[in-house]
């Protein structure tokens, strides 16, 4: 049975009936029908009268969708519910990227008005980049703190680790060395960065492990301990892998973030450097 969340995701594609499908779907085949039809008097290029309407209407797209990014926090229901506005931010985002193409007349070259386009694509590609990680990351997060958050694994984590100190002073050799590294591994990772490609699963709980049993089975220790180590140590391997994995998926979000939101402003720079250089040398 999908998870809420995954609904959540599904719904928002579906949202009211595919309705911003329906629309990008038909922008797109009214902007392909005029592109073939239109009477221009030369090839196709943003500077026909017909260029210009599709470099109008890509603007308006841009800012439009750009707006309904900024507004995403205000979640309300009805028509502008954050559903609708995600629904339309996809679809919409889909048809800018053929309007635009269109607009070019597939006219390119190493100028102001190409990086414009370029500047764009990559904001629609990262675009296509967040859906993916929204339509992943968010299930994942949820299956993975369960009903706890952040803090609440925290302090779990700290919870055990004070059980383990208090068993750490009865052992000695290999096991003692092991366990105060045992002791001293955080889940808490301090760089988004380190959060995205640090393990997750750490071998010296493993390790750890090994040498509990080794030494039980030589007698070392004696079999509760060993048991009561091993209880914890298998708690806080559980505990530092959640964490860590609830910091990876955060960070995929926040990374994804800070390349899609500024790109998107550089890009409309762009858009509005090539919108005062066409009328400039008009």
């Amino acid at each position: 049975m999908p998870n809420v969340i995954s609904q959540r995701f599904e719904s928002f594609l579906s949202f009211n009936r595919y309705r911003y499908l329906w629309v990008a779907l038909a922008l797109m085949v009214v902007a392909i029908g005029c592109y073939v039809f239109a009477p221009v008097k030369t090839e196709h290029n943003g500077g026909t009268w017909f260029g210009y309407t599709l470099g109008v209407i890509s603007v308006g797209l841009m800012v439009w969708l750009a707006a309904l990014g900024l507004r995403k926090r205000l979640i309300r229901p009805g028509k502008w519910s954050q559903k609708g506005r995600t629904s339309a931010h996809v679809y919409l985002g889909i048809a800018l990227a053929l309007i635009a193409t269109l607009h070019t007349g597939f006219q390119f070259g190493w100028n102001v008005h190409t990086a414009a386009f370029g500047g764009m694509m990559i904001v629609i590609v990262s675009g296509f980049i967040g859906v993916a990680i929204y339509a992943t990351v968010p299930s994942k997060l949820s299956e993975n703190s369960g009903s706890q958050t952040f803090v609440e694994l925290k302090s779990q984590l700290d919870q055990v680790n004070l059980q383990l100190d208090k068993v750490l002073f009865e052992l000695d050799g290999p096991p003692l060395k092991l366990g105060e590294r045992v002791l001293k591994t955080d889940g808490v990772l301090v760089s988004q960065l380190r959060a995205l490609f640090s393990q997750v699963a750490l071998p010296v709980f493993e390790q750890f492990r090994d040498s509990i049993q080794q030494a039980r089975d030589a007698g070392a220790i004696e079999r509760d301990l060993s048991l009561t180590v091993l209880r914890l140590t298998q708690s806080k391997a559980a505990l530092v892998k959640r964490i860590r994995l609830h910091q990876r998926y955060k960070a995929l979000i926040s990374i994804w973030l800070a390349v899609h939101v500024p790109f998107t402003f550089f890009s409309m720079l762009l858009v509005g450097i090539h919108i005062f250089a066409v009328f400039y040398y008009w």
